[in-house]
């Protein structure tokens, strides 16, 4: 494409009309690596501040996502993830046409402070098993999250984890198929600097985050769980929830 140069229209908005519609034809799918600053300064004949602005403008737009250290992505439509009785995070995946992967980053035991034994109906000081995993959906980073699991209910529950890398997988070996969500709450905040980390985020834009509980049938907790997702990768829905 050659920009016009005698019309009133920014050069910097040419170049992002220009790769807004092609991105919006599809000839750049979601998820594919965008070009860099110098491949589209040479493409465009401008200079890279020219190229910034116009990323900055496609980024605004929500067409484009920067991970820091990773490049710059073409942005597909966000993924609903609904939050109901039954959240299986691979199963909804699946079902979506979407290939789900997660990552078991680090399992250790810890004893259970204040809040968690409320939460877990433990003791306090009682073993839990915390385990941190990264979910991806179509190979982008999808969550982060932090899973406690009461060990002296859930023996083995570390091993499981380690070997099948699925909460429901874990749980269903233990005797505990049919969990459920109990409640979840969600609120939106700025990563902390491991978290964008992990997520490829910047820590000035906020993240959307759950905090779960996980009841067995007889309404023993199983386990509490805290998740932070790629806001630009997802759209919570809360499944029938009252309103007014």
């Amino acid at each position: 494409m050659s920009l016009d140069r005698q019309i009133g229209a920014a050069l910097w908005r040419q170049i992002a009309e220009a790769l807004s519609a092609e991105i919006c034809s599809g000839a750049l799918p979601p998820g594919a690596r965008f070009a860099t600053e110098s491949e589209l300064s040479a493409r465009f004949k401008v200079n890279r501040h020219t190229v910034r602005r116009a990323i900055q403008e496609l980024t605004h737009q929500g067409l484009v996502r920067v991970e820091h250290g990773k490049g710059t992505f073409v942005q597909g439509p966000g993924i609903d993830y609904p939050l109901g009785p039954r959240t299986r995070f691979t199963e909804i995946m699946l079902s979506k046409g979407i290939s789900p992967s997660r990552k078991v980053l680090e399992t250790e035991r810890i004893e259970a402070d204040g809040r968690l034994a409320e939460l877990l109906n433990v003791a306090t000081g009682a073993p839990l098993v915390c385990t941190e995993t990264l979910s991806s959906a179509n190979g982008q980073t999808f969550a982060f999250s932090i899973h406690y699991f009461p060990e002296e209910r859930l023996p083995g529950i570390a091993k499981h984890l380690e070997a099948t890398r699925s909460i429901t997988a874990s749980l269903e070996q233990l005797g505990h198929g049919d969990y459920r969500r109990e409640w979840t709450r969600v609120s939106a905040e700025l990563p902390d600097a491991r978290i964008a980390d992990v997520l490829g985020r910047p820590q000035s834009r906020p993240i959307l985050k759950t905090e779960s509980l996980n009841l067995a049938t007889d309404g023993t907790p199983l386990e509490f769980g805290v998740a932070h997702f790629s806001g630009d990768l997802c759209r919570l829905t809360v499944e029938g929830a009252p309103y007014d």
